[in-house]
């Protein structure tokens, strides 16, 4: 891989994989590792999100900072549908930026939803987006005086009632979620 143009490509190749966890993780390895991967001096960066003054980390620090956005992604991006309790309902472009020696210095993450429909109406046995039940289940008393929640769940608003279907098949708990 010796081109922007070639790294691009590998990111938007199979998008919906990269949407998971681990094809995110081995995507960001695999091109972020200057052993496997140059860049020419024309790929250099156009803007940079993450940066740390310690060269010799960086790398390593953009790397982690990239992967670990991806919670908080599918916090605000992912919903549970009739087949899938944690279907991707956004599409993320993750730009990595590299030095011409191939070394990883910089990322930026752009996202936007593919359904937005899904905030005012759901199908029956589908929820919202999945931060707005982890907010009202995780939510600090401190949080819920700021954001005025005093004591409502997920059932008193029409926005994560519509459906009637409150939980998820996975197992995964939406107040521990909240927590991370």
């Amino acid at each position: 891989l010796s081109t922007i143009s070639k790294r691009r490509g590998l990111l938007k190749k199979n998008s919906a994989k990269l949407s998971k966890p681990s094809g995110i993780k081995h995507r960001v390895t695999s091109v972020s590792t200057p052993a496997r991967a140059s860049m020419s001096a024309s790929g250099v960066l156009r803007r940079s999100t993450f940066n740390r003054r310690e060269s010799w980390t960086k790398g390593a620090v953009v790397e982690e900072k990239v992967l670990e956005s991806n919670p908080i992604l599918e916090s605000f991006g992912n919903a549970r549908t009739v087949r899938n309790d944690n279907s991707s309902r956004f599409g993320k472009f993750i730009e990595l930026q590299f030095k011409s020696t191939g070394s990883l210095i910089g990322a930026a993450i752009e996202t936007y939803l593919l359904e937005k429909i899904r905030l005012v109406h759901q199908s029956p046995g589908e929820r919202n987006y999945h931060i707005f039940y982890e907010l009202l289940a995780g939510a600090t008393e401190e949080e819920r005086e700021r954001y005025y929640l005093k004591d409502y769940t997920a059932k008193d608003f029409k926005m994560t009632s519509g459906s009637g279907t409150f939980d998820r098949r996975d197992g995964v708990d939406d107040e521990d979620t909240m927590d991370l």
